[in-house]
């Protein structure tokens, strides 16, 4: 049969274990505490919303928390009525520490003792999953892990994750067992349009669960049947992945155990929700480096970057070069033209030293018109070839540019050598105000 779930069957929540606050509350949660899918519940304490009362409770569990396993206890919610057997655990999340914690239904599960066992383990792995995320600097990396662990831990055939632009989408990570071929070569660039029914769930934020395809023959479209059955898929759980107030994505599971399907898909919602803020975390902390070492105006590395590197060229024992340029006349550019103007010819130079001198040198602008490129490894003829295509690119642009180059085959002291090619530099400043001011008319080169 099939099953599209809203959130699970089972309430779960997070909060802050520092300042208590309420992060998040899934569906059965809302619903078993009266509150509605859309409605805010920012700027509650947990001891506020789930237990009314006007400080921490007595009873709070945060002293026990880890992050290597679930603490286990059993409560009667006073404002519920309803017993559950709670799991505790403490998870990292965005750089400060949160507790998550599930409840299960203890009437239920006693008639579902078996059930419960499955469900505790998937969860164990979920949170697994969970603290890997939060491990991770790299999205591919990330990505790989989870669908990896997933796979292997709930002995499913296949997990992978699709790339979902609207339209079409692309297997970007995937994980097989042993005996099953990939398929990420196969799914790429594949229209929707057989799973569009899937993708009206998805889109609302839920998770869909086929537990056996062969009894869905006669319920579903043929396309969407045989696009299934083409896939050897006999059983599958889907769940969103959102990204920017939209769905991104997916996260799939194929053929699991049966006796899991129906119960990891609230899991796997769950999951994808802290797969999503990992994401945004690792780009956020890309973007910050990113800003930290690069020159927001040219896109050059900047002077951070610059002093750091210097750090690391201390030890270098291969030949070194050294171009230092710096530009003529900013100054009566930016009072006659504007700094508007003063910018765009910054600019340009970045693109002519980029132009010039190609990957094998990096660049740098580390003051307001001084740049610096710095090369490992190039031989002295190498090097001298650089510098005079940079001359010949500045000779053919509007910019006016002073430059000073150095090159040696073992540097023993990289700062000399810095000093000297700046100083060259400043020399051949000097130089050219100094032919200005001879030259009659307009300045001259």
């Amino acid at each position: 049969m099939t099953d599209f779930k809203e959130d699970g069957i089972d309430p779960v929540y997070i909060s802050d274990i520092e300042t208590y606050d309420l992060l998040y509350l899934n569906g059965p949660g809302r619903e078993l505490f009266g509150v509605g899918p859309d409605e805010d519940i920012t700027g509650f304490k947990c001891y506020e919303f789930l237990q009314h009362r006007d400080a921490p409770c007595p009873f709070c569990t945060n002293r026990f928390l880890s992050r290597d396993e679930c603490y286990v206890w059993e409560y009667t919610n006073p404002i519920t009525g309803v017993r559950h057997l709670l799991n505790d655990r403490l998870v990292d999340w965005n750089g400060r520490d949160v507790r998550i914690e599930v409840g299960f239904e203890i009437t239920a599960r006693k008639e579902e003792g078996m059930r419960f066992r499955n469900l505790h383990q998937s969860e164990e792995i979920i949170l697994d999953c969970v603290r890997d995320l939060y491990r991770e600097t790299d999205a591919d990396r990330a990505a790989e892990n989870m669908v990896r662990r997933l796979g292997k831990e709930l002995k499913a055939r296949r997990t992978l994750i699709l790339d979902y632009d609207g339209e079409r989408f692309r297997n970007t990570h995937e994980w097989c067992d042993a005996g099953t071929s990939p398929r990420i070569d196969q799914l790429q660039n594949v229209d929707v349009a057989p799973f569009r029914r899937w993708i009206e769930v998805l889109e609302r934020g839920e998770c869909v669960v086929v537990e056996n395809l062969r009894e869905l023959k006669s319920s579903i479209g043929a396309e969407e049947y045989a696009a299934l059955d083409e896939l050897d898929i006999d059983s599958t759980v889907a769940a969103p992945i959102e990204q920017g107030g939209g769905v991104t994505g997916f996260l799939i599971i194929e053929n699991p155990p049966g006796n899991i399907i129906r119960d990891i898909a609230p899991l796997l919602r769950t999951l994808c929700y802290f797969y999503s803020m990992a994401l945004q975390r690792i780009e956020n902390e890309r973007l910050l480096v990113q800003l930290s070492y690069h020159d927001s105006l040219t896109g050059l590395y900047n002077r951070n970057r610059y002093m750091q590197d210097i750090e690391t060229l201390a030890n270098e024992t291969a030949p070194l070069g050294v171009v230092f340029l710096d530009v003529n006349g900013m100054k009566r550019i930016n009072d006659l033209c504007g700094h508007a103007k003063g910018d765009e010819l910054l600019r340009a130079c970045a693109d002519t030293m980029r132009e010039a001198l190609g990957e094998r040198f990096s660049l740098y602008r580390i003051g307001g018109d001084e740049f610096v490129a710095i090369a490992v490894g190039l031989d002295e003829p190498e090097f001298r070839a650089f510098a005079a295509r940079l001359d010949e690119a500045f000779e053919n642009s509007a910019a006016h540019v002073a430059i000073g180059t150095r090159w040696e085959a073992m540097p023993d002291n990289v700062e000399k050598m810095l000093l000297d090619a700046d100083e060259a530099m400043y020399h051949a400043k000097w130089v050219y105000y100094q032919n200005a001011a001879a030259a009659p008319g307009p300045t001259a080169r």
